[in-house]
């Protein structure tokens, strides 16, 4: 659980990173950062991986919150991490993408956008795919080690998720996108009553979208971008939280609480 405090001159804020037992709720180890933790954690099976406000990125050892390797960067992160293989995937404010060895920290390649990488990388095969608020979704090929393609959307992209047959992006212009793999093709647009940050739940045949300023989550088929069913949320939408599912439940952050959904009985 990463958290935050009042430094001394109660100017600056500390982060603190505490690990508590599922079972009994006790302190298992507690480790003190410069700055609050960001956008998010995400755990291997012996490390968990983090950024920070300060230009800090992290793994530190899950077991006893010992820090295994950091490194520094002129830059603030606020996107969740992603794994993929034996990398780690970081983006910053500044617009910047990185892909480091999860051992060492070790940078296997960067890449920079004109606009901020505010939410988490998706990677499929040697690509790897992310959106940036200059507006434009990139794919960007491991092995070469260059872009293979961009496509420009009406507004801000924070929410990339690579399908089987394609790629799922949310623009802050209200509209979901499906890209080709490939080329970065439009496959299909579709409008979303209200502006979308988070990243969608997908299923073989659906995609589930909480957008903002709304009371609804709402289900687009993948096939086609139709509208398949909607979710009342019971009050309008203010958290930049994505959907998650645990087993057969997708789960919903609201303002005033937890929201879980499971499929209808047949």
């Amino acid at each position: 659980m990463a958290t935050s405090y009042a430094g001394p001159d109660e100017k600056h804020l500390r982060g603190t990173l505490r690990a508590i037992s599922s079972e009994t709720g006790v302190t298992l180890w507690m480790r003190t950062l410069p700055a609050p933790l960001s956008g998010g954690l995400l755990a291997d099976s012996i490390a968990l991986f983090g950024g920070s406000v300060d230009g800090h990125v992290y793994a530190i050892d899950k077991r006893t919150g010992l820090i295994l390797w950091s490194n520094q960067y002129a830059e603030e992160f606020s996107a969740h991490p992603t794994l993929a293989g034996s990398r780690v995937y970081f983006g910053s404010n500044a617009g910047v993408v990185r892909a480091l060895d999860t051992k060492d920290g070790h940078v296997a390649w960067e890449y920079k956008t004109r606009g901020a990488v505010r939410g988490p990388i998706a990677v499929s095969g040697n690509v790897a795919f992310f959106g940036s608020d200059d507006g434009n979704v990139y794919a960007f090929s491991e092995t070469r080690s260059k872009v293979l393609w961009h496509r420009r959307t009406g507004a801000a992209v924070q929410a990339v998720t690579a399908i089987e047959n394609g790629v799922l992006a949310a623009s802050l212009d209200n509209f979901a996108y499906l890209l080709s793999l490939n080329k970065g093709a439009l496959i299909w647009r579709r409008q979303l009553p209200g502006r979308i940050s988070s990243r969608p739940v997908t299923a073989p045949d659906g995609a589930l979208f909480t957008p903002f300023s709304t009371d609804s989550a709402i289900v687009l088929n993948l096939r086609d971008g139709k509208h398949l069913n909607t979710l009342s949320l019971g009050e309008e939408n203010s958290s930049a939280a994505a959907p998650i599912v645990v087993r057969n439940l997708v789960l919903i952050t609201t303002p005033h609480g937890l929201l879980a959904f499971a499929a209808p009985r047949q």
